[in-house]
């Protein structure tokens, strides 16, 4: 379904309320548009159907920053007491957050973009060594502006502990890696290489606030990679909403598996720019006031901003609790986020505005969408991305809903090396607009095993509603004792046939 806001013209989809589940599919007759197009403010359409890549940013004002126009990027100077009075530490609860962590906030961040400002003394105390991947005889410099602009949002979280009188302290350091040129453009080969750095380098959270126009199989697989080391990647949306309307798509690698895609709010709602869809997880504060380059500070708007938001978000937690795998680090932020535009989870905003302090209070939920154990309270499963479910018995079911807007095949993964546990049967079944017949697979998975489960047609006549169930059959138990659960991530994906060339395209949804 999808709700109109009078004045700037914006179309917000939101989840719909199904008592059934599966993964909306892309259009059959646009998906490779949307795959391939390049027209936009973010990057040309010569240079995006190369894999180019640009900056996610806006500001009110252009300036220097701007005069190319495949980026959107630009800065307006700014008067501000100090990095950490910015409003966005106090609407993201970052500021919050500092009066209830207990443990430093150590290890490190990679930044893949522009560079960093190397002689800004604002951010001299947090930088750690970098790469330059453009010219590796020279050092990772910002020669645009927007990097630094990124690193300048994490640098106002950390300097936020001081006004906070905290007792834990902000230790970890900041890891820049150019992979984008003084225009804010980049390839394929240097964003995936930019991440693979940062793996191979020790980072603990790599920010991306930058974007493909399609899947890449080098990129995806850097991804997976990233998560199998327990590297945790935040990335930003995009800004194309407002231009492009419904052709307007989240961008790689805010789209792949495992990928925090964080959008942008303003006053308690989307903003008209930021791009939204199902796989959104998060939002983070439109408008930053940030450091410049050469010094000073701007302010700067854009998901390119909001990402760094949600990272740092994602570093509390983590020192908070070390021992937590990315997937929980996830959840728990979904869980704990502040639900603003549409009632509950919504394509503009994902699950809400980032809240590290809510997020530091809450524990970890083994199953927070319960009671989904029958088709009429099926919980929401967004396309493009990850539920995590446990089971409180061997027969405990699980039901999941969702609105397929158009055909293809629908496929599940389900993954449960999450746990140390024993072989787990598990049915995994998938129904059709409620159809009495399943397609259902069998299997046994435990430990570092996946479990492939299952692939069906989705066609016109079936509807645009589909479930999907999970079931734990006995004899094996997923509720091990009353002080653990174990779970698993379901991982869907879909492949759609372009009528046009009559070959098949295949995409990655969020897991």
């Amino acid at each position: 379904m999808a709700a109109e806001r009078k004045g700037k013209r914006r179309t917000v989809r939101t989840a719909a309320a199904a008592v059934l589940l599966g993964t909306a599919l892309a259009a059959t007759g646009s998906l490779d548009s949307r795959l391939t197009a390049g027209d936009g403010p973010i990057a040309a359409a010569e240079a995006a159907k190369l894999g180019a890549t640009a900056p996610h940013a806006t500001t009110k004002q252009a300036g220097r920053l701007g005069k190319d126009a495949r980026t959107s990027a630009s800065r307006k100077p700014v008067a501000i007491s100090a990095l950490s009075d910015a409003s966005f530490l106090q609407e993201t609860g970052i500021a919050a957050a500092w009066k209830l962590l207990r443990r430093d906030v150590t290890g490190t961040i990679a930044i893949v973009d522009t560079g960093i400002d190397l002689k800004n003394a604002a951010l001299q105390p947090y930088l750690t060594d970098g790469v330059n991947l453009l010219d590796d005889a020279k050092p990772p410099q910002d020669d645009n502006g927007h990097g630094t602009a990124v690193a300048g949002v994490i640098v106002a979280a950390a300097e936020a502990a001081k006004g906070a009188n905290a007792q834990a302290a902000w230790k970890m350091k900041l890891m820049p890696v150019k992979a984008l040129d003084d225009k804010g453009e980049g390839d394929e080969s240097h964003l995936s290489g930019g991440i693979r750095y940062a793996i191979e380098h020790g980072a603990d959270i790599v920010v991306l606030s930058l974007g493909l126009r399609r899947d890449a199989p080098g990129m995806r697989s850097v991804i997976e990679l990233a998560e199998s080391k327990g590297v945790l990647l935040v990335a930003a949306t995009g800004n194309d909403a407002a231009d492009f309307g419904e052709r307007a798509a989240v961008q790689y690698p805010a789209a792949y598996p495992t990928v925090i895609a964080v959008a942008g709010a303003e006053a308690g709602q989307g903003q008209i720019n930021s791009t939204g869809g199902p796989e959104v997880d998060l939002s983070g504060s439109w408008q930053v006031d940030t450091l410049a380059l050469g010094g000073g500070r701007l302010a700067m708007e854009g998901t390119s901003m909001a990402a760094p938001q949600v990272a740092a978000a994602v570093a509390m937690l983590r020192a908070a609790h070390p021992d937590w795998k990315p997937a929980f680090l996830r959840e728990t932020l979904r869980r704990t986020a502040e639900d603003i535009d549409a009632k509950g989870r919504d394509d503009a905003t994902g699950y809400g505005l980032v809240r590290a302090d809510r997020a530091l209070s809450a524990a970890f939920a083994a199953d927070w969408r319960e009671p989904n154990g029958a088709q009429r309270s099926a919980s929401p499963f967004p396309p493009g991305t990850e539920v995590y479910a446990a089971w409180s018995g061997s027969l405990d079911t699980d039901w999941y809903a969702i609105e397929a807007h158009e055909d293809g095949i629908l496929s599940v993964r389900m993954q449960t090396n999450l746990f140390d546990i024993g072989p787990a049967a598990v049915k995994l079944s998938l129904y059709r607009s409620g159809a009495a017949n399943s397609i259902s697979a069998y299997g046994t998975s435990g430990g570092s095993d996946d479990l492939e489960g299952i692939q069906g047609q989705i066609l016109p006549a079936d509807g645009r509603l589909v479930a999907f169930v999970a079931a734990a059959l006995p004899p094996h138990l997923w509720l091990q004792d009353a002080a653990r659960s174990d779970g698993a991530w379901f991982r869907p994906g879909f492949r759609v046939r372009d009528r046009a060339s009559n070959a098949d395209l295949e995409r990655n949804v969020r897991s």
